[in-house]
């Protein structure tokens, strides 16, 4: 579990967040299925490093990164194939901070 992860974890709990899971990189993958093709991937769906509820009940979807922020085309590329979607972002370095995204 990584010094970000620990950063992140207490960001959210911080926040309200709970039920928080997030995943440890390990050399063992998932398979994603989809019809058709088959994929092996570190991540949920080589995207978020975890999940959790907000205070309300909503699932959220989290990518942690370090010190530098992903592509937000990434993100809404991903979002836009589905429906009421809510994930967040959270940069550890140099100092932490939050990007939210939603579908509708």
């Amino acid at each position: 579990f990584s010094k970000s992860n620990h950063t992140a974890l207490d960001w959210l709990l911080v926040r309200g967040f709970k039920d928080i899971i997030l995943r440890t990189h390990c050399r063992n993958h998932d398979i994603w299925y989809n019809k058709g093709t088959n994929k092996q991937c570190m991540d949920y769906w080589n995207l978020f490093d975890g999940m959790c509820f907000d205070g309300v009940g909503n699932l959220w979807f989290i990518q942690v990164k370090t010190s530098s922020w992903p592509s937000d085309d990434m993100t809404m590329n991903w979002l836009v194939k589905h429906k009421n979607i809510r994930a967040i972002t959270i940069r550890t370095q140099p100092s932490i901070q939050a990007r939210f995204y939603y579908s509708k």
